[in-house]
C-alpha cells in the first residue's frame, strides 16, 4: 500500500537476492558479469542463427568472444565450438552447410586448456580462419598457422572464400595485407620486384628516380611467365596491393590492359599530393630523386593520375 512505511533494503541484500521485477543497483561487478551479443548472422534458409557472445573471463584482461548458435524456430542457444577465446566474425556459407569464423586462439576440443595470456604488451595473436558444420563440433582450419585473416567473404556457390590477410599478428599488420582466394584453381603471385627488400641495398635502390619503371616491369614479367607456363589463365588476372603496392596497382591500370580487375589500397595516385600531405617527410623526394618545386614534370610523369584517362580496368579504391 502507498501509505505503508517502506522497508530500507541494503545494496548488499538487493544484489544477493533480487526478486523478479526488482531493480538492482548497477555496480562494477555486475557490469563485468554481464554478457552481450553482437555480429548476428542468419543462414540463407532462415533456419539457423549464429552470433558472438562476449563475456568477462577471470584473470584475463579482455572479454572473450565465443560463437553461439540456435534454431530460429526456438530452443536454447548453445556454444557452437569450444574455443577458449577470441572467436569473431561468424558467416554462414550461402548454402547454409558451413559456418566460418575467425579465432585468435587455437581451436581445440582435446588436451589441456590454453594458458592465460600474460598481462604485458606483447605481439598479438594470429587471426586464423576456421569453418565448422552445424552437425559437427570439430572446426577445421581454412588457412595455415601464421596467417591473420582480417576480412573474408563466401563465394555464391559456397566453394570458395575471398580473404584479406596478412602474415603478421599485430593490430597494424592489416596495412601490409594481401588479397587471396581459398579454392583450387587460384594462384596468388607475390613478386619480390626491384625496389623491395631481400636482395641488398642496390636491389632496393634500383627504383629511386624510376618509380613505376623497373618494379612494374618485374611484376609484368612475372605475370607473363606464369601465363607462358600455363599456371594461370591470362584472361582472368587481377592485381591489388596497399601503400607502394597500391601505387603500383594504380600505375598498372594506367599503363597496361593486362589486368581484368584491380584493388588500389592506400596508394599514391598523385605525387604532388603525396608531397603535400604525407607524414613521411621527404619520402617522395627520395623516391623520385627530384624536388616538386624544381622538377614538377617528374612528379607528373610518375603519377598515375596523369594517365587516368587511359584506365579501362574496373578498379576498387580503398583508403
Amino acid at each position: 500500500m502507498l501509505n505503508e512505511p517502506q522497508k530500507t533494503v541494503s545494496q548488499t541484500e538487493t544484489t544477493k537476492d533480487p526478486s523478479p521485477g526488482s531493480r538492482v543497483p548497477v555496480t562494477l561487478d555486475i557490469l563485468l558479469e554481464m554478457r552481450f551479443s553482437d555480429d548476428i548472422t542468419i543462414s540463407s534458409d532462415g533456419k539457423k542463427v549464429a552470433f558472438v557472445v562476449w563475456e568477462n573471463v577471470p584473470d584475463e584482461p579482455k572479454r572473450r568472444g565465443r560463437i553461439w548458435a540456435a534454431d530460429t524456430s526456438g530452443g536454447e542457444a548453445q556454444p557452437f565450438s569450444k574455443g577458449k577465446r577470441g572467436e569473431t566474425c561468424p558467416r554462414w556459407s550461402p548454402d547454409g552447410k558451413q559456418l566460418a569464423f575467425i579465432s585468435q586462439a587455437e581451436v581445440s576440443l582435446e588436451g589441456e586448456e590454453p594458458k592465460n595470456d600474460p598481462k604485458v604488451i606483447s605481439p598479438g595473436r594470429q587471426r586464423r580462419l576456421w569453418t565448422v558444420r552445424p552437425d559437427h563440433t570439430i572446426p577445421e582450419p581454412v588457412v595455415p598457422d601464421g596467417i591473420s585473416v582480417w576480412e573474408y567473404s563466401w563465394s555464391p556457390d559456397s566453394k570458395q572464400l575471398a580473404l584479406y590477410y596478412a602474415t603478421g599478428p599485430g593490430d597494424t599488420d592489416w596495412y601490409r595485407g594481401q588479397i587471396g582466394v581459398i579454392a583450387a584453381g587460384y594462384a596468388v603471385f607475390r613478386p619480390n620486384m626491384r625496389g623491395s627488400w631481400g636482395h641488398g641495398t642496390a636491389f632496393a635502390d634500383a627504383v629511386l628516380g624510376d618509380m613505376g619503371g623497373k618494379d612494374f616491369q618485374d611484376i609484368l614479367n612475372g605475370v607473363e611467365y606464369l601465363v607462358r607456363e600455363g599456371l594461370v589463365d591470362g584472361s582472368r588476372i587481377g592485381i591489388g596491393g596497399r601503400s607502394n603496392g597500391g601505387y603500383l596497382t594504380a600505375w598498372a591500370v594506367t599503363q597496361s590492359n593486362r589486368f581484368k580487375a584491380a584493388m588500389m589500397g592506400a596508394g599514391i595516385s598523385d605525387w604532388h599530393n603525396m608531397h603535400a600531405q604525407t607524414n613521411i617527410a621527404d619520402a617522395d623526394i627520395l623516391l623520385l630523386a627530384a624536388d616538386p618545386l624544381e622538377n614538377p614534370e617528374v612528379y607528373r610523369k610518375h603519377s598515375p593520375m596523369t594517365y587516368a584517362g587511359r584506365v579501362t580496368t574496373p578498379t576498387l579504391i580503398l583508403h
